[in-house]
């Protein structure tokens, strides 16, 4: 049975609560620390970000997750996938990578795409 459609979600306060301003970008950037808020269950769980995505292994969503954020990850986006500490549902956050200075980047995120509730 093909797992269901993920729900997309622009990126938000609400899902990432510790997003900042910067100028350099005029757009909210994670933090040196960003974390994701379920909408579910409001736990809160840390995440890491980085020049490089990185593929989940075991997730049934990640083609559904492939599919959906198609777009993005045409135009460059990278993503990081992890499950929630909570409900422990399947989430990717996609998001832009901005290089200030040489090795030094903004991460601006873009998308973040819900998976189903684990039994």
């Amino acid at each position: 049975m093909p797992p269901h459609q993920p729900t997309v979600c622009d990126p938000s306060p609400d899902l990432l609560p510790n997003l900042r301003s910067d100028q350099r970008v005029q757009l909210p950037v994670f933090s040196s620390a960003p974390s994701f808020r379920c909408p579910h269950c409001q736990t809160l769980t840390s995440f890491e970000v980085s020049e490089f995505s990185e593929e989940a292994r075991g997730f049934p969503e990640r083609a559904a997750f492939d599919k959906a954020s198609r777009t993005l990850r045409s135009r460059g986006c990278r993503h990081r996938d992890f499950p929630c500490q909570g409900c422990h549902r399947a989430v990717r956050v996609v998001y832009g990578a901005f290089e200030f200075a040489m090795s030094s980047y903004l991460f601006i995120p873009e998308q973040v795409l819900l998976g189903t509730p684990r039994p």
